[in-house]
């Protein structure tokens, strides 16, 4: 592993910091190059992909630290340490879409239309901060005998790359997502993909987790979070396209 990349005197440059911030670059070169296509303002586009990211990572470090708040009790100052690692990416998502609405709200901008845009980006820049994860050792997975199998810094095993695993996956929904997009039956219908298929796939992944612990019925509190948002994505994505058939049929 290589929690950091490298460090010149009293700068040092940590490789998930990195990573993120590079996802992060990447995702809105790309976002603002399709919302120009698609007919969305750039400095709009730009705003609120800025601000979302903020919003995104105050969100995801309550939520890292509240779950891990005996780790910090002793040093609260390590809460702002955020180059070291330490976000859960639901709390990062819950915090961005407060922004978002808000955002679309105070532009007059439709959310359904501006969040089917977002969204593959999201899954872009998500790619990068599993890669993140991967180089820092954290989130890593159950011991394992094959022969990609990993050893991680503190760990006796070796281990899944459950990092990688996500990355492979996250960037193949990106490509998805972004061929759907032109072929988009309603607003709304890429975003709610999204909130579908990522949580049945990070359902799936936590299995091979070792660093989650069951909560109910044998599954991780991730997991049960999963299960929620997939029932409520599938119910809104069902009575939007039942909707939209309604409209149809009385044209």
């Amino acid at each position: 592993m290589h929690p950091v990349l490298f460090s010149y005197g009293s700068v040092t440059i940590y490789s998930y910091g990195f990573a993120v911030a590079l996802g992060v670059l990447v995702a809105l070169f790309f976002l603002r190059r399709r919302g120009a296509r698609e007919g969305f303002n750039a400095n709009d586009v730009t705003d609120c992909a800025i601000y979302s990211v903020f919003s995104g990572v105050v969100g995801g470090r309550i939520i890292y630290v509240l779950k891990n708040w005996n780790d910090f009790a002793p040093n609260p100052v390590a809460i702002f340490e955020l180059w070291r690692g330490g976000l859960v990416f639901y709390g990062g998502v819950g915090g961005a879409l407060i922004f978002f609405i808000l955002f679309c709200r105070a532009k007059k901008i439709p959310f359904f239309r501006l969040a089917d845009l977002f969204v593959p980006y999201l899954a872009l820049a998500h790619v990068f901060g599993r890669i993140g994860c991967f180089l820092n050792g954290c989130c890593y997975g159950k011991p394992t005998g094959l022969p990609w199998g990993v050893s991680f810094p503190g760990q006796i095993d070796v281990l899944h790359p459950v990092q990688i695993y996500e990355a492979i996956f996250l960037f193949v929904l990106f490509l998805t997502l972004s061929g759907l997009y032109s072929r988009r039956r309603f607003d709304g219908e890429i975003f709610l993909l999204y909130f579908i298929i990522y949580p049945a796939g990070r359902f799936v992944f936590e299995f091979l987790r070792g660093d989650q612990y069951s909560c109910f019925l044998g599954l991780t509190l991730f997991q049960v979070v999963s299960v929620a948002i997939i029932a409520a994505a599938l119910a809104a994505y069902f009575l939007m396209l039942h909707g939209r058939g309604r409209k149809m049929g009385k044209a």
